[in-house]
């Protein structure tokens, strides 16, 4: 091994920590918001038959803290793909390394995904879908 080669590798391996990181924090975020809406969600039923303008308060919290989650963890995204872009750069200045340093993700090339199903994309936006259908459906029964 060289000094060169040693000095990748120890890139690659911070960057896959820093990857690494990213992926907790976005775990976290999908938790809490998890909890978060699960919480808004038995608040809203407690007040179905009750009366509906506290529901549209409640949903209107749980809409605001979905959208304010997915914009963060968009933004985790962009960090990861950017520590990618940075290991891909660094490894285009040395092609030779290519095969003997592994990859920092375990992706697999070519393959085909929806990344419109990734659970940071579409859980978000399935929790705003079920508030303004649970909204509807109050306002629609109100009378």
């Amino acid at each position: 091994m060289n000094q060169e080669e040693d000095k990748i590798r120890e890139y690659a391996s911070v960057i896959r920590e820093l990857i690494q990181h990213e992926n907790i924090i976005t775990n976290h975020r999908l938790t809490w918001m998890l909890i978060l809406e699960g919480i808004l969600f038995a608040g809203a039923a407690s007040f179905w038959k009750i009366h509906w303008a506290p529901l549209v308060v409640i949903a209107s919290l749980g809409i605001l803290t979905a959208v304010s989650v997915y914009h963060a963890l968009w933004l985790s995204r962009r960090a990861r793909n950017h520590l990618r872009q940075l290991y891909q750069h660094k490894l285009e200045l040395h092609p030779e390394l290519r095969q003997e340093i592994p990859p920092v993700v375990g992706d697999i090339p070519g393959l085909v995904t929806l990344s419109w199903a990734n659970p940071w994309r579409l859980i978000p936006w399935a929790i705003v879908v079920g508030w303004i259908l649970l909204v509807i459906s109050a306002l629609a029964f109100a009378g």
